[in-house]
């Protein structure tokens, strides 16, 4: 009962922890998962390990209190000001309507000095409007119509391979561009054009419209985008992740958001259709063609939009959801800024702090070379390392998961066959080495390098505290207990995964144990997505869990368990190759058997784990 006594004492402190933890992630679900992680801690530990827990834990409360009182209560003020100000669209809009002092436009200087290039210029920016509406148009016409790829993508319970997230983030970058164009035409246009009306309506009026309907075809586009995401917080992690090679920035998605309901953008149409819509009908009356709008474009698209927009935009303008969510989604953005650094630095030192046996691993150096002589490149490598304080967070026996890929000259020779030579060849390089140098030069320098850490070959590619980077077998290994598995996958398959391994290569380790987003990704989210399989590969599936703060990961202890649940089974997906479990009593590891790592996944996780250790306790 002691060791009950203890536990539940901590786990009060621990549940605040989480409570306060909440209201800093950006989008928390309060699920079962979270009651599973005291249930855990407060049944399953010993008297030495709670020890050691409660040293740990009102330190935690208290940084957290502290990073609550000073980061969260000024933020959620500022939000609800913001929030506030927002609902009054319709006081900016009356704002609006009056003339004030403004900017001079430099296209007035281009009407004023030269009238046929500024119709030129004008003209030209209608045409450049028209294709980009209709390029909006088809693009989201085509997402809707087949966009599976963005629907699986926006699915909590499933996850999309390199691939598909290529493809995906190509399919956004064309249509966010599109409507960044519409946009800049439209600020090109801005309100000074509608004071020049007044007294020169034949000359400007269609410049005024042109800024108008820009306005509106991105409103509309873009609002029937957000309707097919249906508010999914993981694809808007992916949308919003950078991508260098299609040129989209950090957080386009809430860009494009924030651009929608802007107070100006929504103001300028309200304006419009309440106070110009009937300028436009007499302006284009029977049938007669603008000066510089000769089909009658401008008028064709505002007649056919103009209810839909200012229907939707009467919803947003009555409903606070909307603002709140478009202006939490960049305060929160700031928020997570200043939190991310305080959870890297809390993260590295529970990873770093091993409260018992500091200097010592069981798994002996001959043995990892033991080990090695019976790995294959692609193999899953599952690891645990008792007594470290990072292990009381993460649920289950196995902490940690990487690939093992063999030094770069195993890994060439292992995959120079026929049918690999033939794949890379249709791709126009001679197979899987040239492809790997040439279009990874920097990360296969990195892996024929000795590992700078102890100079040993390197052999395994994993996501640790230092990013996606090569470790050696003797430093990724060292350990006290390791499984390894060999996926039952064609070596063309396996090669390709390493393959897209290596894509991660360089990408830092995400602490927030976001599966979301690809920019960062921790262990186990590596080893999935690399072995994810598409339409172009086959792959691994490995079930999405659910982790305290309502965040879905795979696990480590959950592959492990996929393993354990499909082996004798037609469809099991992976074979096992080795097993060695520490002995904590003895302070040696030895040789486990397929069984024993069968049940693993059932051991008892935190501080010190092993297969009695269970059975030992109860006897206490």
């Amino acid at each position: 009962m002691k060791d009950h006594k203890h536990s539940k004492s901590s786990t009060f402190l621990l549940y605040y922890i989480v409570l306060i933890q909440r209201n800093v992630t950006e989008t928390c679900n309060w699920n079962e998962a979270n009651l599973d992680v005291f249930k855990h801690i407060a049944y399953n530990t010993s008297v030495r390990e709670m020890k050691i827990i409660n040293k740990f834990t009102l330190l935690a409360v208290c940084a957290l209190l502290t990073l609550c009182f000073f980061f969260i209560a000024p933020v959620y003020l500022y939000a609800g000001e913001r929030v506030e100000e927002e609902t009054y669209l319709d006081s900016y809009f009356n704002e609006f309507s009056t003339s004030g002092e403004q900017t001079r436009n430099p296209l007035f200087d281009l009407a004023e000095s030269d009238p046929d290039l500024f119709a030129q210029t004008v003209g030209e920016d209608l045409g450049l409007i028209k294709f980009e509406a209709a390029k909006a148009d088809s693009l989201i016409n085509y997402l809707e119509n087949q966009g599976n790829l963005f629907r699986r993508a926006a699915d909590e319970s499933t996850y999309i391979s390199v691939t598909e997230r290529q493809r995906l983030q190509k399919e956004w970058a064309a249509f966010f561009h599109s409507l960044d164009r519409l946009h800049r035409q439209a600020e090109r246009y801005e309100r000074d054009f509608l004071d020049r009306i007044a007294n020169s309506r034949e000359k400007y009026f269609e410049g005024y419209v042109l800024g108008v309907v820009a306005h509106a075809a991105k409103f509309i586009y873009g609002a029937r985008f957000l309707h097919l995401t249906g508010g999914s917080t993981k694809l808007r992690a992916l949308l919003n992740s950078a991508c260098p090679e299609e040129n989209l920035p950090e957080g386009c998605y809430d860009l494009l958001r924030r651009r929608l309901v802007s107070r100006f953008t929504m103001a300028r149409i309200m304006y419009f259709q309440r106070r110009q819509r009937e300028s436009l009908g007499s302006f284009y009356s029977h049938d007669r063609p603008g000066l510089i709008d000769q089909d009658r474009w401008l008028y064709r698209f505002w007649e056919g939009h103009s209810e839909i927009v200012t229907g939707a935009i009467e919803e947003v303008r009555k409903n606070q959801n909307w603002f709140k969510s478009v202006i939490a989604s960049p305060v929160f953005s700031m928020l997570f800024k200043l939190y991310y650094p305080v959870l890297t630095t809390v993260s590295n030192f529970l990873g770093d702090t091993k409260v018992v046996r500091k200097d010592m691993y069981l798994i002996t150096d001959e043995q990892i070379t033991e080990i090695v002589a019976h790995l294959e490149p692609g193999d899953i490598f599952f690891e645990r390392r008792n007594w470290y304080l990072s292990n009381i967070f993460i649920p289950g026996f196995w902490p940690h998961a990487g690939i093992y890929v063999g030094t770069y000259h195993q890994a060439c020779e292992y995959f120079d066959r026929t049918e690999i030579r033939s794949y890379f060849s249709l791709l126009g390089f001679e197979g899987f080495r040239d492809y790997v140098e040439q279009m990874f030069p920097e990360a296969a320098a990195s892996w024929k390098e000795p590992n700078h850490h102890d100079s040993k070959p390197n052999r395994i590619i994993e996501s640790i505290r230092d990013g996606v980077v090569f470790s050696s077998a003797f430093e990724a290994f060292a350990a006290d207990f390791l499984g390894v598995l060999r996926p039952r996958l064609p070596y063309l398959e396996r090669a390709k995964a390493v393959i897209h391994a290596l894509t991660f290569w360089g990408s830092e380790y995400d602490y927030d144990f976001n599966f979301r987003a690809d920019d960062m990704v921790f262990c186990t989210e590596f080893v999935a997505k690399a072995y994810a399989g598409d339409s172009e590969k086959l792959g691994l599936k490995f079930p999405l869990e659910d982790i305290p703060f309502g965040k879905k990961v795979v696990q480590a202890n959950g592959m492990a368990r996929t393993y354990a649940e499909e082996t004798g089974t037609p469809t099991f997906q992976l074979s096992f190759i080795y097993f060695i479990k520490g002995l904590e009593d003895e302070l040696v590891a030895v040789p486990g058997t397929e069984q024993e790592f069968r049940q693993s996944y059932t051991w008892k996780g935190l501080l010190e784990a092993g297969p009695a250790l269970r059975t030992r306790r109860l006897r206490r």
